[in-house]
């Protein structure tokens, strides 16, 4: 009788598929760079279709992500596009956190590593 229930407890581990990525492969880790440069933003507030413009400062970029400091920010934002001075592109992103002065926002698509690298890098004061 003992053993019955002992069997009972010990189940299979339940396999696991990773359908949504190819040839099970993460995607390779990326990591916050530290960036000090004035950005342009395009916002767009929620249930408004026009977007106001705003400079903001970059505080750290990822291939993913970044961190934007921005003054007298407006309420409700949904999303955005970046403009970086020196790199001739228009990134949409989405907003994922909003401060008082603080702004995280995500990339629609995610960034190649040099390009990331370079806006890291420059520093327009």
């Amino acid at each position: 009788m003992e053993m019955k229930n002992l069997s009972l407890l010990k189940s299979k581990p339940k396999k696991s598929y990773r359908l949504t990525q190819l040839g099970g492969l993460a995607p390779a880790p990326s990591y916050r760079r530290d960036a000090c440069c004035p950005v342009v933003l395009h916002l767009r507030q929620k249930g408004q279709e026009a977007r106001v413009q705003l400079a903001a400062r970059l505080v750290n970029i990822s291939e993913d992500a970044c961190l934007l400091a921005v003054d007298n920010m407006p309420a409700k934002l949904v999303d955005t596009y970046l403009f970086v001075p020196g790199i001739k592109a228009r990134i949409p992103a989405k907003v994922e956190s909003q401060g008082l002065h603080t702004l995280e926002i995500k990339f629609v698509t995610r960034l190649p590593a040099d390009v990331v690298d370079r806006i890291a890098g420059l520093d327009l004061e």
